[in-house]
């Protein structure tokens, strides 16, 4: 189980913090969490194109969508612009041989931790 710096565990998206601290008293599998952190190291500007679409969802929300085509398409601009960084690669590849067991076997879902319950405190799209 990987540990968190407490800054970290209140920031965690609620659905992997209450399986992370079930871990604690039942069985789970591994898990990891891929955070803004890893992304600004993947992809160039993601802080730059983070910023783009916070704006955007911001204007969603204080307009009530008034100007959602154009709202939209500044968001599909924005995701247009990412792009993989050289160190990307390198990155992904080590994030994922941790992942394997001791045979080598690596076994993964890949699971969304943007849900209902998160939305109770930020907006998240999903595009």
């Amino acid at each position: 189980m990987i540990e968190f710096a407490k800054d970290q565990e209140i920031i965690l998206p609620s659905k992997f913090r209450n399986i992370y601290e079930l871990s604690t008293q039942h069985p789970v599998p591994p898990m990891v969490l891929i955070t803004e952190i890893h992304l600004a190291d993947w992809l160039n500007d993601f802080s730059k194109i983070k910023a783009i679409l916070a704006d955007a969802e911001r204007n969603i929300a204080i307009t009530s969508g008034a100007f959602l085509t154009q709202d939209m398409e500044k968001i599909t601009r924005a995701l247009n612009e990412l792009r993989w960084s050289e160190k990307a690669k390198t990155c992904i590849t080590e994030f994922v041989s941790n992942l394997r067991d001791t045979q080598g076997t690596l076994d993964v879902a890949v699971r969304s931790a943007c849900l209902a319950e998160d939305m109770q405190k930020k907006f998240c799209w999903h595009l």
